[in-house]
């Protein structure tokens, strides 16, 4: 299997002003669950359309232990094929298995049942066989929508009309804070049609990023529910003080919607005085 390793990043441009976190393309999260290589489930979200059909990952890196699920369609001159593919590496013990499944469905979004083995390279992993194959659930066009109402997007806080946010690995930062700041924003949640729908609860789930080729590596802090207030408002604050200067992704999503990728920057605070 191979795919494209370009990150999709979600923005707009409003009056000239970019902002954060707002996206085109909208897919349900997708779950992989019942794999007999333990590995492969997982919860992914929608990066990007992929052979004319959406494409999702999930990924994480803590320590020495490195996890990588895709779900997608591999198209081929005489078809194509969904996939499940999960990574699994120990960089301390050195133990490294994959495994994949796949599904000769030709639908436009993810098959749940129909799934068979493709490969396993378990020996690592206790040679597990990979079976039973993975029921897979979501990955449907999103019905109900995180909508921003944010100053600038999600956030509270964007770059001035004229600039432009910088490029850090695979996300543009939407937004600079000194440590000690806060970083703010809101959403909310509509249907299609803009009508107000109670999707309660929403995540907001932060992580520190490295910039790594090919890909970000992001190691979670903190996972937070958000509760929409009187006026339907999901509001979010975050402490800076207690980080170093770097880079931080922050991923809003909740069941039957989508999921938003906003990656802001910390950096020093300015001492006045000086």
């Amino acid at each position: 299997m191979r795919w494209n390793r370009v990150f999709w990043v979600g923005a707009a441009v409003v009056a000239g002003v970019v902002l954060a976190g707002i996206a085109e393309v909208c897919y349900e999260d997708v779950t992989v669950s019942g794999a007999g290589a333990p590995w492969a489930n997982a919860t992914l979200s929608y990066r990007e359309m992929y052979n004319g059909r959406p494409l999702f990952e999930a990924r994480s890196w803590v320590g020495d232990i490195i996890h990588y699920v895709y779900a997608g369609f591999e198209a081929f001159p005489s078809g194509g094929v969904w996939f499940v593919t999960a990574y699994y590496e120990d960089r301390g013990t050195g133990a490294f298995c994959v495994v994949s499944y796949i599904n000769h469905s030709h639908a436009a979004t993810l098959p749940q049942w129909g799934w068979t083995l493709y490969d396993c390279s378990a020996d690592d992993c206790g040679g597990i066989s990979g079976l039973p194959a993975p029921r897979v659930s979501g990955g449907e066009p999103c019905g109900d929508l995180l909508t921003p109402c944010g100053t600038c997007g999600f956030l509270d806080r964007c770059f001035a009309e004229g600039e432009a946010p910088s490029q850090e690995g695979g996300l543009a930062v939407f937004a600079v804070y000194e440590a000690g700041e806060l970083i703010t924003g809101a959403c909310t949640t509509a249907d299609a049609t803009g009508a107000p729908v109670d999707l309660s609860p929403v995540t907001l789930t932060w992580y520190a990023v490295t910039i790594a080729d090919p890909s970000d590596i992001r190691e979670p802090i903190d996972t937070r529910v958000l509760r929409a207030d009187a006026d339907g408002v999901y509001r979010f604050a975050l402490e800076t003080a207690a980080l170093p200067p770097g880079i931080y992704d922050l991923r809003l999503g909740s069941p039957g919607a989508d999921s938003r990728w906003i990656r802001v920057l910390v950096v020093e605070a300015i001492d006045e005085g000086e």
